[in-house]
Parts: C-alpha cells; structure tokens; sequence
C-alpha cells in the first residue's frame, strides 16, 4: 500500500500543517487519492489537532474523501491533544501508534470517539499505520 512522503524530521508543527500536509494531499498519487476516497466513503469530518507545546492548531477538512487544512480548529468533529514529541512520533516519525499512544495517555481525544476510532484506518497513509 503506498503512503504518503515522509516529512523531515526537524519539521516544525507549523510548516507540517501549513506547507508539507496540503502540498502532500494535492500531489498525492492517484493510488492514494483513491484509497482515501475509499475509506472516507461519505464521511464529512472536521479533525482538530491541538499541540499546546508548539501553541499549533490545526484543522484537518475530510468530505467525501477530500481533504483540506485550516489554522485553528474550526468547530472539530473530534480534536487530537497531544505534545510535541507525541505528534512527532506519530506523524513526523511514524513510529507512534495512535491507540498506544491514547492508551498511555499521550494521546488525549476530545469530542467524537467513534470517529477518532474511524481516523486510523482513514489516515493510514499519512500515518504509516
């Protein structure tokens, strides 16, 4: 299954969500672009991610299988709380695995449960899962 670039590990949160992510989505393959159509199906989400370390946050726009990036966190369906180790290790490294990473309280989810279950397998490619 292919997955999106890797960003440089310095990345800041800032140029990850403002630069690197909406540069990735609008020139990700068509392979990716369908996978994420696929599993998105119809769903239209907001996912906030909210790194107070960094003072980032960020909104990822999900409609049937497109997606956008906003600054701030434009009424999230579901917001993503975690440092900035943990958002590196997660989509920087891609070595952190979000359910571990909520399980030892790393991860903090606020809002939509079910749809912060759902992001996993939606967001695959971008994080390596």
């Amino acid at each position: 299954m292919s997955e999106l670039p890797k960003p440089p590990q310095n990345i800041s949160p800032r140029d990850f969500f403002e630069s690197f992510l909406p540069d990735a989505i609008e020139n990700a393959p068509q392979e990716i672009q369908d996978q994420a159509r696929q599993r998105a199906g119809e769903l239209s989400a907001i996912v906030g991610f909210r790194i107070p370390d960094a003072e980032a946050q960020y909104s990822l726009h999900i409609a049937d299988g497109d997606m956008s990036v906003e600054s701030g966190l434009n009424d999230a369906n579901v917001t993503l709380v975690m440092n900035e180790d943990a958002w590196r290790e997660m989509l920087v490294q891609r070595t952190g695995n979000p359910t571990q990473l909520f399980m030892t309280g790393r991860l903090r989810i606020e809002g939509d449960m079910s749809l912060a279950m759902r992001l996993q397998s939606i967001l695959a490619p971008a994080i390596g899962s």
